[in-house]
Parts: structure tokens; C-alpha cells; sequence
């Protein structure tokens, strides 16, 4: 019978030590049971005073029982590489273990992703013939998972059969394997055939199958299983009711997602940022600084790196680094861990704003860099025109010996393109196999072809795309075809328009670049054809959207559009101070057939140049603005962004479809090769 003391409540940790005074005192601190039962309270205490008690433990009063508790109390308290030194200790003391031993030793290799110490562990539960204990069979399956050998878990999961009935945490503990693995339909395969033999799953297996359907976007699948959950009336927590949430979020439905969101009873950190990280995953950036807003000003969850990455997401969509800029003070005020990880997307963020200098300080003043963060860096540098210093960092990162990936050529092809580096594009793409054993993909053949079609090498552009060893996809055509558009090459255009609407026959930009092109050579026969065919398959053109953030509130304007309430006195405000200071209208791209005048006035009213007149009216002198656009942005609005720049001496930032442009003084940074 254990001594009353041990029966007592422990609230404090001087109540422990009184404790573990009297029962030296008394002598029964070496009767087994009450070291155990000391042992257990001490480490729900202080993992250290345990260790110290444990230490000082006569050799002769150790047991099996008494290692199996220290190795569990050590595995709780995140020291795994203890708890196996435990073991061994326990082993060289000829101690046997039992089937209490192995699934905490398991859970250490889990938490280390030990996977050949596991294996060891797993031969030596054979050998002491503890390998069929259900218990333990249940924590293999989840260490092998952990280390990502999911066919070793399968193994064991199978074996099981031909011994006893699997339970509802067996299948669970393999589905769940499945899905952190990335193998979403042998984790739905696993929860059909678990059905089939009458298993019902509960909110744990839920949670991972809802995961598989978010995974594999299967919003059919994800839909039943809602209807299971609701029809069972199963107990929705947080958990399940967030599996809900991301996994309508990541099949695109977010008008079920946000209900979903809505009707939950409580709300943690995680489950808001699942719908912030939804609306972002799905280019709604609008609704994820709302929500996040929301988050912040309403809830009592303070933002984690999750959340935090996923609003530095959508301000990167949407452009607004003020809001970036608030997030990063946030995370120093906030305390909160700088990983690579939030320095990366920081990174990222600043150089989708428009704010190339930022995002290179945060890249200089780091104190540890993956390949992402050489990635992101380069990528934002070619983002902004800057190949000579995308392709200095790129010697740089070599150097310091980091070897590039795919993805870093994709940047650094790019860089080239952007800045009409064709030789050193050359280059790159033969070095990328030759010296650093990366095949191309699909990506890299489209940077090459684009290197080639903005350099106005047309016909070697299209002799690339027919000599790759796979299908060009439409990237590759449309590199040529807008290569044709700014080069006037009306035959070559004709083939690549040919194959890019069989490819994406409903991409609205590839009828009106061949529009272009032919108005361009006032071929106005041509042009009609094109918009009968684009009426005939009932394809519309995307008109030009740009907005402008002012005082943290977005303007949203819209080609020939004037429901903004001032953008009347934008346009008079401006414009007739460009014609003032020498701006003439390019016509050139208007693809209707109609007078100069008229044509003026069209082109006049592009979206962009809207959103930077409201801009300059609103904002103080000085004051830099960042226009977005979703499109590319046309000759005649570049040619009067420059005189913008140098009339009103503002600095300008465009990010269009494709690139940055910085207007500074009556010059671009693209030096006018877009």
C-alpha cells in the first residue's frame, strides 16, 4: 500500500520536496512503488528535480517500471535523445523491457525522425517478442509515418490483420501517415476500405481525411464528408471544424468556408488562420487583410508565424506594403521568432510592393540562408529589371557554396529576360545542365524562348519551342506570340496564335495580342476577323483594372470606366497638363479603326493612367505611388508615366502582368525594353 503522502494532492513544488523529505525519513523512498509513484509526481513538476532524483536512485532499486516512467517523462517533456540514452542505461543494468517500454522509445524516434534508430527499436520488440502488442504495432505505424517511410507503416498495418481486428486508432494512425506523407488517395482508399469493414471514423479520422480532400482539391469527396459529419452528429471542436474550413479553402468553395468559420463556437489562432490562409491561397487578399483585421481587433488569439505568413501573402498580391510594413513591426513588437521561413516571405512581400531596397535588407541582415531566400531574392531582383544584380548574386550564392536548383534558374533565366541579357541567358540555360545537373523543365525552355523573343530573335525562338523534347505548353507560345507583338512579326504571330488557341482556346490574350499585331500593320480586315471569332466563341477581353492604395484605402479604376466619384477631375487634372508639357498620344496598339482624335481619347483613359492621376490629387508632393495593374501595360501609358515622373516630379511604380517599372525623372528602369 502506498503511503498516504503519495495519495495527497500536489499543488506546488515545495510540496513535492516535503514529500520527498518524509519518505527519506520514513526509509520507504526505496520501496519501489513509492519511487515510482515520487518519480511521476516530480516530473508533472520539475523535469530536472526528477532527472536529480532519478540519479541518485540506488542501482538496486531500479526496475523496468521505474525507466519506463522516466522515459515517458522525458519523451513528454520534448527530450527524446535522453530518453533513448534511458533506455540503453536500462539495457546495460539487464533490465528487460516490456510493452510499456517501446511505444514512448517510438514516440522519441518520432519526434527526432530517428528512422534507423527505430528500426533498431522495432527488431529489439521482436526479439523480446512484444512486436504484436497492439499498443506498440499502433506507435510503429506512427514513427515509420513521422520518418516518412509510409511503407514500413503499411507493413506493419497489414500484418495486423492476420492477428486481431485493427481498432479506430490503428486505421486512424495509417490514414493520418498517408496525408502527411502526400499521398491523399491511398488516405481516402484506406477510409473506404475502413467503412467496408464496419469501422466508423471519428472527429481524429476526420480531420485526415478532410486534409486528403484539401489536398487533392476534390471538393466532391470534402462535401460528403461535411454531410457524414453533420448527419452523424458528430461533436464539431475546433479541430474538425478548422479540418472543415481548410479544406473547403483549398478546393476554391470560400463562400462554404467562411460559414463554416462563421458558425464555429470558439475560434483558435489556427482556425483563423486557415481562412486567412484561404482567401490569400485563393488571390481574395481583400478578404484575408479583412479577416485578419477582424482577428487582430475582435478575437482574443494573438497571430502566429502561420497567420502572419499568409496576411504577408496577400499584401503581396495586392501591393499594399503599408499594411506589410505595420506586420513587420508587428512581429518585433510581438516578440515573435524571425525564422527563415517570415524572413523569406517577408522578403517576398517587399519585393511584390514595389519595395526592392527592403526586401534586400532584410536578405543582407540575415543570419542564416536556405536556398528559398537566395531564390526569393533573385527572383524579386529580375522582378524589377535588375539582371546584372540578380545574376551578381547568383555568382554570390555559388561562392558560399549553395547549390542552385530548378527554381533558382527559373529566377536568373528570367533576370535575363527582363533585362535583354541574351548571351548570359545562353549561357545559364547550357550551364544549367552541363555543369549542375539540372534537366530543364517547361519553365526554363519558356524563359529561353522569352530571352529570344523580346531580343527580336523570332525565328530562332520558334526553332527552340519545335526542338523541345516535350509539348510546348502555352507559355512558350505566348512568350513568342508577345515577342511577334512588340517586334510587329505578323507571320510568325499567325503560327504561335494557331497553337496557343488549341492549347488555352479560351484565353481572352492571345485574340487580342493578334489584334495588336495586326492593327499595328493597320491590317483592319484581320482585326475583324479576330473579334468575330473572339464573338463566336464568346470569349470577352479582360479589361484593364489598376488600383491605387491612398491613405490605406484602395482605388480601384477601371478602363473608360468613370464611376469613380472624382475620376472626372482626375482625368481633366492631368491630362491636359501632360498635352501641356508635350505629351502626344501612341496610338499604335488601339486596334479600332477609327480617327487619331478618337484614338487619343481612348488611350487616354487606360486604367493606369486613371489610378495615377487620383494618386497624385490625393497624395503630397513627394509622396511615391505604386499602381497595379492586371495587365501589361501599353506604350502609350509607359511614354506617359515618364513625362508624369519628370512634370510633376513624382516617383512612380507600376506593377504590371509581368514586371516592375520605376518611373524616376522622365526615365524607366526597364530602359524601355518591356
Amino acid at each position: 500500500m502506498l503511503s498516504p503522502l503519495l495519495e495527497r494532492r500536489i499543488s506546488t513544488f515545495k510540496d513535492l520536496q516535503q514529500i520527498h523529505a518524509q519518505l527519506i525519513t520514513t526509509g520507504l523512498i526505496h520501496h519501489p512503488p513509492h519511487l515510482t509513484k515520487l518519480l511521476s509526481h516530480t516530473l508533472s513538476n520539475s523535469l530536472s528535480y526528477a532527472c536529480t532524483l532519478f540519479k541518485h536512485t540506488h542501482p538496486q532499486h531500479y526496475n523496468t517500471i521505474l525507466y519506463n516512467t522516466i522515459i515517458r517523462g522525458l519523451v513528454d517533456h520534448n527530450s527524446p535523445e535522453h530518453a533513448i540514452l534511458s533506455y540503453v542505461e536500462m539495457l546495460l543494468q539487464e533490465l528487460l523491457p516490456d510493452r510499456f517500454t517501446y511505444p514512448s522509445l517510438l514516440k522519441a524516434c518520432a519526434q527526432l525522425l530517428a528512422l534507423n534508430v527505430g528500426k533498431a527499436l522495432h527488431g529489439q520488440a521482436v526479439r523480446f517478442g512484444l512486436d504484436c502488442d497492439l499498443y506498440i504495432e499502433t506507435t510503429l505505424i506512427t514513427m515509420y509515418a513521422a520518418c516518412g517511410d509510409v511503407n514500413s507503416a503499411r507493413e506493419v498495418f497489414d500484418r495486423m490483420g492476420d492477428q486481431k481486428t485493427r481498432n479506430l486508432v490503428v486505421w486512424t494512425s495509417m490514414i493520418s501517415g498517408y496525408v502527411k506523407n502526400q499521398s491523399p488517395r491511398e488516405a481516402l482508399a484506406l477510409v473506404s476500405e475502413m467503412e467496408r469493414q464496419g469501422q466508423v471514423p471519428d472527429e481524429v479520422t476526420m480531420v485526415s481525411a478532410l486534409s486528403a480532400c484539401g489536398d487533392l482539391k476534390d471538393l466532391s469527396c470534402g462535401k460528403k464528408l461535411h454531410l457524414h459529419i453533420e448527419r452523424s452528429k458528430m461533436k464539431v471542436c475546433v479541430v474538425l471544424g478548422t479540418a472543415i474550413v481548410d479544406m473547403y479553402a483549398k478546393c476554391g468553395d470560400l463562400k462554404s468556408a467562411r460559414q463554416v468559420f462563421d458558425a464555429m463556437h470558439e475560434r483558435n489562432v489556427v482556425a483563423w488562420s486557415a481562412m486567412i490562409s484561404g482567401y490569400a491561397r485563393n488571390n481574395r487578399s481583400g478578404e484575408a487583410i479583412k479577416t485578419f483585421d477582424k482577428m487582430v481587433r475582435e478575437s482574443d488569439q494573438k497571430p502566429n508565424e502561420v497567420t502572419i505568413m499568409a496576411v504577408l501573402s496577400a499584401c503581396a498580391q495586392s501591393g499594399n506594403s503599408t499594411l506589410g510594413s505595420w506586420v513587420d513591426s508587428y512581429i518585433h513588437k510581438a516578440r515573435l521568432s524571425r525564422t527563415i521561413n517570415l524572413q523569406n516571405t517577408l522578403m517576398d512581400m517587399y519585393a511584390k510592393c514595389g519595395r526592392i531596397d527592403n526586401a534586400r535588407q532584410i536578405f543582407n541582415y540575415m543570419p542564416e540562408k536556405d536556398i528559398v531566400s537566395w531564390n526569393t531574392m533573385i527572383a524579386g531582383l529580375a522582378l524589377h529589371g535588375l539582371g546584372e544584380q540578380a545574376l551578381a548574386l547568383f555568382s554570390q550564392m555559388q561562392s558560399q557554396g549553395v547549390r542552385p536548383d530548378d527554381i533558382t534558374f527559373i529566377g536568373v533565366l528570367s533576370a535575363c529576360s527582363h533585362a535583354g541579357l541574351v548571351e548570359e541567358g545562353r549561357r545559364l540555360y547550357a550551364d544549367m545542365t552541363a555543369k549542375h545537373g539540372i534537366e530543364p523543365k517547361l519553365e526554363h525552355y519558356g524563359c529561353m524562348v522569352d530571352i529570344l523573343s523580346r531580343a527580336g530573335l523570332l525565328p530562332e525562338a520558334e526553332e527552340f519551342i519545335e526542338a523541345m523534347p516535350m509539348e510546348p505548353n502555352g507559355a512558350a507560345w505566348g512568350a513568342l506570340l508577345s515577342g511577334c507583338r512588340v517586334h510587329n512579326n505578323v507571320e510568325i504571330a499567325e503560327r504561335a496564335a494557331k497553337h496557343l488557341m488549341r492549347i488555352e482556346p479560351n484565353n481572352d490574350g492571345i485574340y487580342v495580342l493578334l489584334s495588336n499585331i495586326f492593327a499595328g500593320r493597320k491590317q483592319w480586315e484581320e482585326v475583324k476577323k479576330v473579334r468575330i471569332l473572339m464573338h463566336e466563341r464568346g470569349i470577352r477581353k479582360t479589361p484593364g483594372c489598376s488600383s491605387v492604395i491612398v491613405d490605406g484605402i484602395f482605388h480601384e479604376f477601371i478602363v473608360g470606366d468613370h464611376s469613380h466619384p472624382e475620376s472626372e477631375d482626375v482625368y481633366d487634372y492631368v491630362i491636359q497638363r501632360l498635352r501641356l508639357a508635350g505629351y502626344v498620344a501612341d496610338t499604335s496598339e488601339v486596334v479600332l479603326n477609327i480617327d487619331e482624335e478618337e484614338k487619343g481619347d481612348s488611350v487616354s483613359q487606360h486604367s493606369e493612367k486613371m489610378a495615377v492621376c487620383f494618386g497624385l490629387m490625393k497624395t503630397k508632393p513627394g509622396d511615391e505611388l505604386l499602381i497595379m495593374k492586371n495587365l501589361r501595360m501599353c506604350g502609350d501609358c509607359h511614354s506617359a508615366f515618364k513625362y508624369i515622373s519628370k512634370v510633376f516630379a513624382r516617383v512612380i511604380v507600376v506593377r504590371d502582368r509581368s514586371r516592375f517599372h520605376r518611373f524616376v525623372d522622365g526615365s524607366c528602369s526597364c530602359r524601355d525594353y518591356w
